[in-house]
């Protein structure tokens, strides 16, 4: 389900690479509103009755089993929250001609996923699906930080401004000033 709601979002990327050049403020803007649009629409479907009325009627999930597969896909809603961002740099990389960069933040996001499916199997083995779903949230968390690095490194080496979405955004309309 959580893949379900993230795939109206993966085309982010495809925004970057037509509009950046040329729209880049407007395009961080956007990508920044449509990145929690996904967290929001997982947790709609987690933390509303329409979660489990879909789950149970549509799919024919019911019992333990939907009870679990609600508890999964709150955590996915850190998967879903990290996603369109990733999607965004990701973006940039293309943009940059910098793609083999993806090798270093994949890596990271297999590293940590493993990390935490083992420590989590061995230490709370009872929280089942939660364990996979957090490993893999993880891993997301791990490949933004890597992107973000990489991104703002070859930015600074170009003399750009930094790509962070909510610090430019900040700088453009005065907040926190």
């Amino acid at each position: 389900m959580a893949q379900l709601f993230l795939s109206f979002f993966s085309y982010i990327h495809q925004i970057v690479i037509n509009f950046y050049d040329h729209h880049e403020s407007q395009v961080k803007k956007f990508s920044f509103v449509v990145g929690f649009i996904p967290c929001i629409m997982v947790g709609v479907f987690c933390y509303t009755p329409f979660g489990a009325f879909f789950l149970e009627y549509v799919i024919g999930i019911n019992g333990r089993l939907l009870l679990a597969s609600l508890q999964v896909l709150k955590v996915f809603m850190l998967m879903a929250l990290l996603f369109p961002f990733i999607d965004y740099f990701n973006g940039l990389l293309m943009v940059y001609k910098k793609t083999k960069v993806t090798i270093y933040s994949q890596s990271a996001h297999l590293f940590f996923t493993i990390l935490v499916l083992v420590i989590g199997i061995k230490f709370a083995a009872q929280w089942n699906g939660i364990i996979g779903a957090l490993g893999s949230s993880v891993g997301f968390l791990a490949e933004l930080v890597v992107l973000i690095g990489f991104v703002h490194s070859f930015e600074r080496k170009r003399g750009k401004p930094s790509t962070h979405l909510l610090k430019n955004l900040k700088s453009q309309k005065g907040i926190g000033h």
